[in-house]
């Protein structure tokens, strides 16, 4: 029974004894307002003694479901801005000059799909100004239209792969390009 108790104590609160060491623990821990996240276990009282500063150890179960919330939101903080980092972070200045060398003989200087080449082209160069179509489709799905060419995405096979030319940035700078050409504007997270 005595050993049910000082269990349930053990989980749901500090357990500190009475050392010097410990004391000033307490201290500390009640200053700093985390004394009822932080345990220190009897049967580690003995190292408290043998060591130069108190040690800190966290209690199995109950406590560690405490931490749960903490490390997501660590992960969070840590993982999303990586994962958002690989979004069209392009640059539209840079992308206008590499759309001109690359894309401009299809879809023309302006984007409407107009360029010298259209003409022989069947289908015809879709047309990046209209904001109502290009306004639809994903960052990610342009990249991979323009990375990989018009067959990788099920599209005419007559658009050309520029992964040999460009590289990953020049894409994603590209996109930026595009984007600045619809009418209406593009409206990122729509």
């Amino acid at each position: 029974m005595d050993g049910r108790r000082r269990h349930r104590r053990e989980r749901s609160k500090v357990v500190l004894s009475r050392r010097p060491a410990e004391r000033q623990l307490r201290g500390a821990l009640r200053l700093s307002g985390i004394e009822s996240q932080v345990l220190i276990k009897p049967h580690s009282a003995a190292r408290l003694r043998q060591s130069s500063g108190p040690r800190l150890m966290i209690a199995p179960r109950g406590d560690r479901l405490m931490l749960r919330p903490i490390l997501f939101g660590l992960f969070l903080v840590a993982v999303v801005p990586v994962v958002a980092s690989g979004q069209a972070k392009g640059d539209a200045k840079a992308g206008k000059t590499k759309y001109d060398t690359n894309c401009g003989g299809c879809h023309g200087a302006t984007g409407k799909g107009d360029g010298p080449a259209a003409a022989a082209l069947n289908p015809k160069p879709q047309d990046h100004t209209n904001g109502k179509v290009m306004n639809g489709l994903a960052d990610k799905y342009l990249f991979d239209i323009i990375k990989d060419g018009g067959k990788a995405v099920q599209k005419a096979a007559v658009m050309p792969a520029a992964s040999k030319k460009l590289t990953d940035q020049d894409i994603w700078d590209m996109v930026a390009y595009i984007r600045s050409l619809a009418d209406p504007p593009y409206k990122a997270g729509k």
